[in-house]
């Protein structure tokens, strides 16, 4: 029995890292329609909301997400974010670059506390 639920538990962490290897990334120019459209909002709860509809079903670089955390004006707000869209990053290694928008040295310990427990 154990040998069963062993196979069935690698099958699905096999499933887990497909899927994250097989996310399409966003058209570059949908990202840049969304960048504008984050601007264009006053307030941050609009800009989350279309920078999580972006990363929905899709995948985005470092860079372009990098473009959008820019954008919002409060530091819990950026790490929220961060989190949520760490995992659709097509390029994680590169989160320092995110990392160094955050103004506070907690705020970029919380974020890679969260990076080392998903990594666990």
């Amino acid at each position: 029995m154990k040998r069963i639920i062993l196979i069935i538990g690698l099958f699905t962490i096999g499933l887990a890292v497909n899927a994250q290897s097989e996310c399409k990334p966003v058209a570059p120019e949908v990202v840049q329609q969304t960048i504008t459209k984050v601007k264009a909002q006053s307030f941050d709860e609009g800009k989350l909301k279309l920078i999580s509809d972006l990363v929905t079903e899709k995948c985005i670089t470092t860079e372009q997400f990098l473009n959008l955390v820019k954008q919002l004006s409060f530091e819990e707000d950026k790490i929220m974010i961060t989190k949520k869209v760490y995992p659709k990053l097509l390029d994680p290694q590169n989160i320092d670059l995110v990392l160094n928008t955050f103004e506070f040295e907690t705020s970029k310990k919380e974020v890679l506390s969260f990076i080392t427990g998903l990594k666990k």
